[in-house]
Order: structure tokens, then C-alpha cells, then sequence
């Protein structure tokens, strides 16, 4: 039995949503995150990721 058209709209809101909530949460924190990374890098210019 092929889905309805609602349980369709509602896999395509679901998807939509969630690709949002990942891009927000993703831009909110690494961005803040690599800005410190580069503040805190050596003198020669090279990072330490691992602290």
C-alpha cells in the first residue's frame, strides 16, 4: 500500500525541521568553537586540535 499524501507531508516537514535544527545547532557552536581553536594557536601559526 503506497503512504498517503498526509504521511508524505508529514515525512516532509519532519525532514525539513530537523535539517534546520541541525544547521542552527552546527553554526552555533563550531563556529564560536574554531574562532577560540585560532585565538589559542601557537606562535608558528600551526593549531593544536587536540588541545
Amino acid at each position: 500500500m503506497p503512504p498517503s499524501k498526509r504521511e508524505l507531508s508529514s515525512w516532509y516537514l519532519y525532514d525539513w525541521a530537523n535539517s534546520a535544527y541541525s544547521t542552527t545547532v552546527i553554526t552555533l557552536f563550531i563556529g564560536p568553537y574554531l574562532t577560540t581553536i585560532a585565538q589559542n594557536s601557537q606562535v608558528n601559526g600551526l593549531v593544536n586540535f587536540l588541545g
